[in-house]
């Protein structure tokens, strides 16, 4: 056996959370939770959390910047526009003053909180703003793993090992970072990441793949009869299309506007507001949008990567009641022939995609966690399509066994990183 960590969590943490959350009853969401803020409160090693969606991330960030940083500033780092106005609400609802950095206009260097946006890291107004302060208590990168995924059109990625310069921990945040990739990010960032890691499988998520002629008519028509009739006015379903030509065709037939990168945001407060209970959109909303109330998250035609795939189904369930997630593909689909600078799960995608006849947890948790797991082996867990098959069929004369761990690079690039 092994222990959830070797990091003892001094019980005063959880009168600390009590505190925050004005509830003399709550608890931490996990162990994981709980660990991260005895790490983050040690301060000694940069971490890369890799925890999964409804562990509370951003509630620790909130915690953090209160509870032990009240007269300090925590930066937060994000790599998506959207991401500010979400983080300064938070940080409003619980009594924290929030400013966006910006390298051309006035904000304010002294608040509890300031967000960063990716491209201003190497703004020499950061620098003497915000680094040169004694008063810098932690630094947050969000998402980190779009660093990874985004590189090769953001070069602004590459200005996060400057960060490493510094003598203040870094916390990396994300619910997506497959083990064979951290040394790839501690390449990228010259950082030698402390890993605490959470299983990325979880158990509300039904898991769902349908093999079509038509994938946006199947889709559209799966919503119309199977969907949409059972819902309530709070339930949401959120579709993501490979391609803005078919998220505008998918969102016409369904009488709605689509979200994409260069739509206004009102689109999606009409979605939160109920004016259209279904949102279609490319990947611009697949990462850091948080909505209680999405109970199906729809795909149609097979995204970039596993990687994505695995972000996107995120977006379902974060309320912990079961929520599905479900697939449209062609009925005929031709493996990948482009390689990217890391493998994010282009093949393992091709064979997800047609291995329905499996568990549809083993290909995602072997590629994402490094070891594969099913349905059946995670407590209390809903059965995806596959093992809802199985269920009623008899059993195989011999016990099948699991595939091996994915393999870990055999040379992983050197991280060239500072201590603290």
């Amino acid at each position: 056996l092994h222990p959830v960590s070797n990091t003892v969590v001094h019980p005063s943490r959880l009168k600390d959370l009590r505190v925050f959350l004005h509830d003399s009853n709550a608890s931490f969401t996990s162990p994981a939770q709980a660990t991260l803020l005895e790490l983050i409160v040690d301060g000694r090693s940069h971490l890369l959390a890799v925890v999964g969606t409804g562990i509370g991330k951003t509630t620790l960030i909130m915690m953090v910047a209160k509870m032990y940083a009240s007269t300090r500033t925590v930066i937060v780092v994000l790599p998506l526009l959207s991401l500010h106005n979400q983080m300064r609400s938070r940080a409003l609802l619980a009594g924290l003053k929030a400013s966006k950095f910006s390298p051309d206009e006035e904000f304010d260097r002294y608040a509890n909180i300031v967000t960063v946006q990716i491209e201003h890291l190497d703004s020499p107004r950061f620098n003497e703003c915000l680094i040169s302060r004694q008063g810098l208590y932690r630094i947050f990168c969000d998402e980190i793993h779009k660093a990874l995924t985004d590189v090769h059109y953001r070069q602004a990625f590459l200005h996060l090992s400057s960060l490493n310069l510094l003598s203040t921990q870094i916390v990396a945040l994300t619910a997506t970072m497959p083990p064979h990739l951290v040394p790839a990010l501690s390449s990228l960032t010259g950082v030698t990441w402390r890993v605490l890691r959470s299983p990325t499988q979880r158990k509300e998520l039904i898991l769902e793949m349908r093999h079509h002629e038509h994938p946006i008519q199947a889709a559209f028509e799966y919503l119309r009869d199977e969907v949409l009739g059972s819902y309530t006015k709070e339930d949401r379903a959120i579709v993501f299309a490979v391609s803005l030509a078919d998220a505008e065709d998918l969102a016409s037939k369904l009488g709605s506007k689509p979200y994409h990168s260069k739509a206004d945001w009102q689109v999606v407060q009409d979605f939160e507001r109920g004016t259209h209970n279904v949102l279609v959109t490319t990947t611009a909303l697949g990462v850091g949008y948080d909505n209680a109330h999405v109970r199906h998250v729809i795909h149609v035609l097979a995204t970039y990567s596993l990687f994505d795939h695995d972000q996107q189904i995120g977006r379902a369930g974060r309320d912990g009641l079961p929520a599905v997630a479900i697939s449209f593909f062609p009925l005929s689909m031709n493996p990948p022939t482009k390689k990217a600078s890391y493998d994010l799960g282009q093949d393992a995608l091709y064979q997800w995609a047609t291995h329905p006849n499996q568990c549809l947890r083993i290909i995602l948790s072997r590629f994402m966690d490094g070891v594969a797991t099913t349905c059946m082996l995670l407590q209390d867990a809903q059965l995806c399509q596959s093992c809802r098959k199985e269920m009623n069929r008899p059993p195989p004369s011999r016990t099948v066994s699991l595939p091996p761990p994915h393999t870990l690079p055999a040379n992983p690039p050197p991280a060239a990183a500072t201590p603290l």
